[in-house]
């Protein structure tokens, strides 16, 4: 059973505790400010740089320019909130062929497997053609 964002639920974000769900970008921005509480971290900030969105084991994830930390994000919102810094990133950068680089990827079975980069998409469909899944 997978621990992480289902990429083919859009409706929320879970977490990779299994039981911390947020379904909008004030429950996130919530999230993060009791995260960065916890840590004691002296305060969340905004960052104006735009950064690009990538699946990682099934998550939509972007990198945080501050800390280099993994971050969460979500098509809808375009945004992602840095646990470890602080930072808060207003402008998240999706592919325009979501959709396909998504059905591409939950052909294959495993969360592990389902990544995505930047690479095209007749490289995802080679990558499945190679382990004889569905295209």
């Amino acid at each position: 059973m997978s621990l992480y964002l289902k990429i083919e639920d859009a409706s929320s974000l879970l977490f990779s505790d299994a039981k911390t769900r947020v379904a909008s970008p004030a429950l996130y921005l919530g999230w993060q400010a009791e995260q960065i509480e916890t840590r004691g971290i002296a305060r969340v900030w905004r960052a104006a740089d735009r950064l690009e969105a990538r699946v990682n084991h099934g998550r939509w994830i972007t990198d945080c320019l501050a800390c280099a930390s993994g971050v969460y994000t979500h098509p809808a919102w375009r945004l992602a909130c840095c646990a470890n810094c602080g930072a808060i990133y207003n402008d998240v950068e999706f592919p325009a062929n979501i959709a396909e680089i998504t059905r591409l990827l939950l052909e294959r079975p495993r969360r592990e497997t389902q990544n995505w980069d930047g690479e095209a998409l007749w490289r995802l469909r080679g990558e499945n053609a190679l382990h004889r899944l569905a295209s």
